[in-house]
């Protein structure tokens, strides 16, 4: 079982030796964030099998991750390092409303938590470490995209029976229609500069979060740095 926070009804409070998971939101009306930490609880004794007694506070939440709505990730974990309140944030995506299948993401990024929060020096990712726990709750398939094997869906059949289905209703797999939204806007060129040639040239946010561009000038002392961008 897990320990919740002030904001998960006092019927699924547990033992403070467990994992603690939360919903994102203030406010538990938005009932699928509880569904997802009825998961967790029940993922929880799967995951202890495995040899992890250190449970990692969690906060599991909906949303699109950060490769966007366009992007194809449909969950992500982010370290603790990257929360304010040193959480580890669990994202899943609203393109997902079919239960067994968020569950098994669910389980996926759990796994991600708890493998950095037992080996936080190291950078598990989906290698060696996370096969073994994936395989062993029940997972298959590539590991960077795991689906539910069948040992997990006999696992999920009696959860889902004592729960419910997911009440979550897809957001859909086109672009969002957003209502009273901006207009897109056409694509800005940026300026980006050396400050010691003063040699510029205009590109894309989008090269630019691949690789600031270089001064190309071989007569600059600044040849071969990164230039600066307005």
């Amino acid at each position: 079982m897990f320990n919740t926070e002030k904001n998960i009804p006092e019927s699924h409070a547990a033992g403070v030796s467990g994992l603690r998971v939360t919903g994102s939101g203030a406010h538990i009306n938005a009932k699928r964030e509880q569904w997802l930490c009825q998961i967790a609880e029940a993922l929880l004794p799967v995951i202890e099998k495995q040899g992890f007694s250190k449970h990692p506070v969690v906060r599991v939440g909906v949303g699109f991750p950060t490769t966007g709505a366009r992007g194809k990730a449909i969950g992500e974990c982010h370290d603790v390092s990257a929360s304010r309140d040193s959480v580890y944030e669990i994202i899943i995506s609203p393109k997902l409303d079919d239960s067994e299948e968020v569950a098994g993401v669910l389980a996926h990024e759990l796994c991600h938590a708890y493998l950095q929060s037992a080996f936080p020096d190291e950078h598990c990712g989906h290698g060696k470490k996370f096969k073994k726990l994936a395989v062993a709750i029940g997972l298959t398939g590539p590991m960077r995209s795991t689906i539910p094997g069948d040992a997990f869906t006999r696992f999920f059949k009696p959860v889902l029976a004592a729960i419910g289905e997911y009440p979550h209703g897809a957001l859909g797999r086109a672009l969002p229609v957003i209502i009273g939204g901006p207009k897109p806007q056409p694509t800005r060129l940026k300026k980006v500069h050396c400050s010691t040639c003063s040699y510029t040239m205009r590109v894309t946010q989008k090269w630019i979060d691949t690789a600031v561009p270089k001064c190309p000038s071989p007569d600059c002392e600044m040849y071969g740095e990164e230039m600066e961008v307005a």
